[in-house]
C-alpha cells in the first residue's frame, strides 16, 4: 500500500498556501530532450513518479479557509502537450501560462507537466509545482526521476515515506526552550560583534 499524507498544514506550509492565493508561487524545471519521445512513455513515467511521492498524490482540504490539511488525491498528474513552435516556445509557455497560473490546491494534485515538441524535433519538458511542496532542487529531481521512469518501464518501484513537516524534523537542540535560549545567546553575540565593529 502506498503511503498517504493526512495531517494539518504546518506553520510554514500554511504560509506558502496563503501566499500562493495572492500570487502564484510556482517552481518550474525545464529539460530539453533530443530524439524520439513517446507521450505514452511520459504518461507511464508520471504515473510511476506520482506513485513514489505522497505529496504528488495530495491536495489541500479546508473549511472556508480555516483548518487547512493534507488529504489524498486520486487525480493523475496533468500532462499538457504542445506541438510546434520554435526553440523558445518553452519560454512562452512558462511566461504566459505556467508561472502566472496557480495550481489549484483544492482539487490537486499539486503538480502539472508540459511536453513541448519543437519544430526542430527536440522536446522541452516542464515540471510545475507550487513552492509549498518543492523548491528548485526538488523540482529538478522530480524532472530527472520522471525522465528515468519514462525511459525504463522496468525501473525498480519504490515509495517515499510520508514525512512530517520540515520544521518537525529539526534537531531538538534548535527547537523549544533550548532553541530559543541558543538563539538569544547567538543574537547577543552577534550584536556585541556588530557593536565592536561599528564605524564611527
Amino acid at each position: 500500500m502506498m503511503a498517504e499524507i493526512r495531517r494539518p498544514l504546518s506553520a510554514v506550509e500554511r504560509w506558502y498556501w496563503l501566499s500562493d492565493q495572492f500570487s502564484a508561487l510556482n517552481v518550474i524545471s525545464r529539460v530539453r530532450v533530443h530524439g524520439r519521445l513517446s507521450i505514452d512513455d511520459l504518461r507511464r513515467g508520471l504515473d510511476a513518479l506520482q506513485a513514489r511521492h505522497p505529496l504528488l498524490r495530495a491536495r489541500i482540504e479546508h473549511d472556508a479557509g480555516l483548518d487547512p490539511r493534507w488529504v489524498p488525491c486520486e487525480r493523475p498528474i496533468p500532462l499538457r502537450e504542445v506541438r510546434g513552435g520554435g526553440e523558445e516556445q518553452w519560454l512562452r509557455e512558462i511566461n504566459e501560462r505556467e508561472l502566472p497560473e496557480r495550481i489549484d490546491p483544492d482539487s490537486g494534485p499539486l503538480i502539472r507537466t508540459v511536453a513541448i515538441a519543437t519544430d526542430a524535433g527536440a522536446h522541452d519538458l516542464l515540471v510545475v509545482v507550487p513552492h509549498i511542496i518543492a523548491d528548485g532542487t526538488t523540482v529538478l529531481t522530480l524532472a530527472e526521476q520522471w525522465l528515468t521512469l519514462a525511459a525504463d518501464p522496468a525501473a525498480q518501484p519504490w515509495t517515499a515515506s510520508a514525512l512530517p513537516p520540515a520544521e518537525d524534523l529539526r534537531p531538538r537542540r534548535f527547537t523549544g526552550d533550548e532553541g530559543a535560549a541558543r538563539l538569544a545567546e547567538q543574537t547577543a553575540q552577534d550584536e556585541a560583534l556588530v557593536g565592536r565593529h561599528r564605524p564611527g
